[in-house]
């Protein structure tokens, strides 16, 4: 091709150039919707009754990365679309293979759900039958929910509260001896962060960490 040739660049279909508008508007707040999309995959291991599901649901967002990779390259709606389903098919991978790794049953594993301060258990987290606990009843599991007053007691610090969290920990795991394998521990919000803070001291405590 000369360099006098023009070439002629194909405009996206009207609805593509929407979500483009809509993802440069948004372009800063995209980067925190890459955990949500990892929490996809693992959450979709839980919730998918069993192999076939969990190779459908890696077929699935497979199929979604590579149309965020067909899709012009330079749109940010491209790039945002072909993350997520790696991201996706990479955390159903990730907790495939460890539950394979430890080789236990996963209906015979707890589930610890911890809410954050602010939650009160009405949300995701809460008993309803589409939320983390329903959820996780459903599928067979024995769940536990940690909850808080909306203020702390006196003197109560992060510490205390982390230590208090280690020893529930191991309460759950003595009241399943037959499990070889440690709780899920989901934590919601600001709960995540204190529950990965926990996990770095206390890892042996833990299974898969949402």
């Amino acid at each position: 091709m000369t360099s006098g040739t023009l070439q002629t660049v194909r405009r996206p279909h009207r609805f593509l150039e929407g979500l483009e508008a809509r993802a440069e508007v948004e372009r800063g707040q995209l980067p925190l919707w890459m955990p949500v999309a990892l929490g996809t995959g693992i959450a979709a291991w839980f919730l998918l009754p069993g192999q076939g599901a969990w190779v459908a649901f890696l077929l699935l967002a497979l199929s979604v990365a590579l149309g965020g990779m067909v899709l012009p390259w330079g749109m940010r709606t491209a790039r945002v679309v072909a993350w997520a389903g790696m991201l996706a098919m990479l955390g159903c991978a990730l907790v495939w293979w460890r539950a394979e790794r430890v080789a236990a049953p996963v209906l015979a594993r707890p589930v610890v759900v911890v809410d954050p301060r602010a939650g009160h258990g009405p949300g995701i987290g809460g008993f309803k039958f589409d939320s983390e606990v329903g959820m996780a009843m459903k599928a067979g599991h024995t769940v536990y929910f940690v909850t808080f007053r909306p203020e702390p007691e006196d003197g109560q610090t992060l510490t205390s509260v982390m230590d208090a969290e280690a020893s529930f920990l191991e309460e759950v795991i003595r009241r399943h001896p037959q499990c070889q394998a440690k709780p899920v521990v989901i934590g919601n919000c600001q709960a995540g962060w204190a529950m990965m803070t926990l996990d770095a001291v206390r890892p042996e405590l833990f299974g898969p960490l949402m």
